[in-house]
């Protein structure tokens, strides 16, 4: 009977009090105030409560200005922060908050925002302890004095398992001095990426990097470079690739081989219209010309660009398929037919399609595990949907085994609530074998 005489609480088991605790994570007002029941509670909902801060210039000056010595703030709290959100503009004190960030024990995840990297103020030395534990980060809108500064950054994390970069730019290639380019010898080290996220970022510096562990902003021969293999990644998402861009991102996707999973894309093709051309010339002329460019385009982006070796492929997605031109193309006797993919290298001035290389992209799939397709397009009329190569589509889906094909629709217009209509005209030869329709519609 005297085990009764203490709170009943206090004989809870650590595992227990964690299983109940945990139900308030998210809640930062329920932990503080169950933060000061007792000490027992303490340490579990310090877990929960700095599992994620946001590193702000006040909280280094506290640091800084702290009168029981500069970390010990850490000293407290930094074993239960696993995610940190640092936010710019860094002012000269942010030399002491990286310090701090990067000393973190169980430091797993790092979001940097509308910053300016700058030299020394955020200078990296591999003997932080958070640099070998760190799995995810993400870089939004941060500028760099050089892409060798952000290689070198990225080189200090060996276990970074999620990559995401948005609106990361930088004023030269190589060092600030120059601009060197730095060979490599031999394969370049294996990395453990899983996910890799890539958006408004100059796309072939990038991919040199971590294809070929190159900094260059040059065409490589593929030939005559060693990649880096990739064992895990799974996930990769590429929403803005350029045209010229096709035999690095081609290049990169063969290198993944099985092991990706899903892929995310985009190819920016450029729009028809007589803006930049002679003013003495006939549109009809300049048209014919653009339309030419453009089918030397499909045909060199399908060679260099395949599915063909991601086997374990299950989702697909295709960004930027804009259809809403300016102005719209007129339609010419010349281009009245829509022949058969196979047909494009002996016929290739009837193609009619901006978008050619989609149908045939598809048709390199050898993924037995793919089941979903997503087509995020952009239209305010049902005539600009003519742009698509529909029977050529209606026939890759109809011979793959795709399980479901999603439709984001995109648009201006009175009308564009009928584009669910439109499409499944367009596709009414698939039958009810085909793969399962779905649409999202936002304005």
């Amino acid at each position: 009977m005297e085990s009764f005489s203490q709170p009943l609480i206090h004989r809870l088991s650590p595992e227990l009090l964690d299983k109940i605790l945990g139900n308030l994570d998210g809640s930062r007002e329920d932990l503080a105030a169950c933060s000061t029941v007792c000490k027992a509670w303490l340490p579990v909902c310090r877990y929960y409560l700095f599992a994620e801060v946001n590193c702000r210039p006040d909280l280094a000056r506290h640091i800084k200005q702290s009168t029981v010595g500069t970390y010990a703030t850490a000293d407290t709290i930094s074993p239960s922060i696993r995610r940190v959100n640092l936010k710019g503009p860094i002012a000269e004190e942010g030399s002491s908050l990286a310090a701090w960030i990067f000393r973190l024990p169980r430091l797993t995840e790092l979001r940097v925002t509308q910053l300016t990297w700058s030299i020394p103020a955020l200078q990296l030395t591999p003997g932080l302890p958070s640099l070998y534990r760190l799995l995810k980060l993400t870089l939004q809108y941060v500028h760099l004095p050089s892409f060798s500064l952000l290689a070198t950054t990225l080189d200090l994390f060996p276990a970074l398992e999620e990559l995401s970069l948005d609106n990361v730019s930088w004023d030269a290639v190589g060092s600030i001095s120059d601009e060197d380019v730095h060979e490599v010898d031999a394969t370049p080290q294996s990395s453990p990426l899983r996910k890799l996220r890539i958006a408004f970022c100059h796309n072939r510096v990038l991919l040199n990097w971590f294809h070929y562990g190159l900094i260059s902003d040059a065409i490589q021969i593929p030939e005559s470079r060693a990649h880096r293999p990739f064992p895990h990644l799974g996930a990769v998402s590429l929403p803005d690739i350029l045209p010229e861009e096709g035999d690095i991102f081609g290049a990169f996707l063969a290198t993944l081989g099985e092991s990706l999973e899903y892929l995310a894309f985009g190819i920016l093709v450029h729009e028809f219209d007589g803006r930049h051309t002679d003013g003495g010339r006939e549109f009809s002329d300049v048209f014919l010309e653009m339309r030419t460019d453009k089918i030397c385009f499909f045909l060199d982006f399908s060679r260099l660009v395949s599915l063909s070796q991601n086997t374990g492929l299950k989702a697909l997605g295709i960004h930027q398929i804009t259809l809403f031109q300016f102005p719209f193309p007129v339609q010419h006797s010349a281009f009245d037919s829509t022949p058969n993919p196979t047909q494009l290298s002996s016929d290739p001035v009837t193609f009619n399609t901006p978008y050619a290389w989609i149908a045939l992209l598809l048709s390199t799939l050898r993924s037995s595990s793919i089941e979903n397709l997503t087509l995020h397009m952009w239209l305010s009329a049902e005539s600009q949907l003519d742009l698509l190569s529909w029977s050529d589509l209606c026939e890759v889906l109809a011979q793959s085994t795709l399980c479901r094909v999603r439709f984001r629709v995109s648009g201006i217009g009175r009308n564009t609530e009928n584009a669910e209509e439109w499409i499944r005209r367009r596709l009414r030869d698939l039958g009810s074998t085909g793969p399962i329709l779905e649409f999202e519609f936002s304005a």
